[in-house]
């Protein structure tokens, strides 16, 4: 069936696949320790990782900073990589905040979530609605919105403005 080389091969080369295969998604993020996912998956629970989110963000002291978006999103991509790009920026994030992107598909109006499990949040939904994306909003840790916004304004020469973010990130941390 299979001959003694190919099964020698496979015994070799399936092991460093698998570590590759495991190490893409925080390569993909740009392996900072402030981004929860590494992609926007339009299966995951919105509401779970929000709170999960603003769990860790409560036990961190930090902010959570949802990226609404998509992998479809060519301005996701270019804040993503502007973000790995910029030192000045992985600083203020590492220090007071945790990313989540969060998926909406192009013609999506936003996102529905619930802030907290506990009772004493009741069943109120947020409601984020999104003209564009990428979209960012900022939540404390009991999931209070500090803002919502698109990122208009924000780009200088096809690039997202480190000056920019910089001052909407240092003002909301």
């Amino acid at each position: 069936m299979f001959d003694l080389a190919y099964r020698r091969h496979l015994r070799i080369t399936f092991p460093v696949v698998l570590v590759a295969v495991m190490l893409v998604p925080d390569a993909l993020a740009g392996g900072q320790d402030f981004y929860l996912v590494s992609d926007y998956d339009p299966r995951r629970d919105t509401g779970a990782l929000i709170s999960d989110a603003m769990e860790r963000a409560a036990a961190e002291n930090k902010r959570v900073l949802l990226v609404l978006g998509g992998d479809w999103c060519g301005w996701c991509k270019v804040l993503e990589d502007d973000i790995d790009r910029s030192e000045k920026l992985i600083d203020v994030l590492e220090e007071h905040y945790l990313i989540a992107k969060v998926y909406c598909d192009s013609g999506s109006p936003g996102i529905r979530f619930k802030p907290r499990k506990q009772p004493q949040y009741g069943a109120s939904y947020v409601n984020i609605r999104a003209k564009a994306y990428p979209h960012l909003v900022i939540l404390d840790s009991d999931g209070n919105r500090l803002i919502s916004r698109d990122m208009g304004g924000l780009v200088k020469k096809g690039r997202y403005s480190e000056k920019k973010l910089l001052r909407l990130l240092n003002r909301h941390k």
